[in-house]
């Protein structure tokens, strides 16, 4: 019964409206995008938190389009072995998009 429940649980948080299922980060330009389960794509505008393990990425951001902030988990298997080491590196020393201590309301 409790295997059931959190295979149950574990499938409906995989599936709502605030799932991440896609990361685009351009180093570059500065630009980091999230997509959500209902395929809509959000700009980032801050990165509050990182942390980065062997297994692991996770990174707590803020976006354009909603006011709390999101958790984006990245697990070593879900992608590409090549994909996940750049990834790391990029989470561990790019700046991201700038990092503001305020917020501005009116975007």
């Amino acid at each position: 019964m409790l295997l059931a429940a959190y295979f149950l649980t574990s499938y409906l948080f995989l599936r709502t409206t605030s799932s991440v299922i896609a990361l685009r980060w351009l180093a570059e330009a500065k630009l980091l995008n999230i997509q959500f389960y209902n395929g809509q794509w959000d700009r980032v505008i801050a990165i509050e938190q990182r942390f980065i393990c062997p297994v692991l990425i996770a990174l707590k951001v803020r976006t354009s389009k909603r006011l709390l902030p999101v958790l984006v988990l990245v697990w070593w298997d879900s992608v590409d072995r090549q994909q996940f080491r750049r990834l790391k590196v990029l989470a561990r020393f790019s700046s991201g998009p700038e990092i503001s201590s305020t917020r501005n309301l009116s975007e």
